[in-house]
């Protein structure tokens, strides 16, 4: 009868159910990343497998079981984070009632275009689109910075991964640059 409005605000965080201890809308993220993880998981149970003296001691599903099992373990956490950050005086809502820009839907498009022509193009000439195209989708124009960028970025990860950890890449149209 008397209640004031603070009161009544301080009662109800005193007694916090435990719905409140999970944020629903991080739950059902965590779910989907579970969902896509477990998929991809079984996937890597299909790969062929590699001769014995191929192998160098790891099968070819290790290393993306292992990147899974830390995506997958990180989603777990996920629905709990805003317990976290309330302590910090971090409101993880205030940024979700905005909506996303268009940008984002057009990095998500460019980036399923380029996955998608992958096989075809190969993994070098996929990285040195990546590297300039998103660059100028993003409205970057200053040419003196994005050309050795969008050339040497590419370009040294690839060696790097290629050649220096011998990791297979697609070679599409160009094949292998470094051989």
């Amino acid at each position: 009868m008397g209640d004031k409005p603070s009161q009544r605000a301080g009662e109800e965080t005193g007694r916090r159910s435990a719905s409140s201890l999970i944020h629903r809308q991080d739950l059902v993220v965590a779910l989907i990343v579970l969902a896509i993880g477990a998929f991809l998981f079984w996937r890597t149970l299909l790969f062929d497998s590699v001769p014995a003296s191929l192998a160098q001691d790891v099968k070819p599903e290790t290393f993306p079981q292992m990147l899974l099992i830390v995506i997958a373990v990180l989603a777990l956490f996920l629905p709990f984070e805003h317990l976290q950050k309330r302590k910090q005086g971090i409101d993880l809502d205030s940024d979700r009632r905005v909506r996303p820009r268009p940008i984002v839907f057009l990095t998500a498009g460019a980036m399923l275009l380029l996955i998608g022509v992958m096989p075809t193009l190969g993994t070098y000439i996929g990285l040195l689109l990546a590297a300039a195209g998103l660059p100028l989708l993003w409205g970057e124009r200053r040419l003196k910075l994005l050309v050795p960028y969008a050339v040497l970025f590419p370009t040294l990860l690839f060696w790097f991964f290629a050649d220096v950890l011998q990791v297979n890449f697609l070679p599409g149209i160009v094949g292998h640059p470094f051989r």
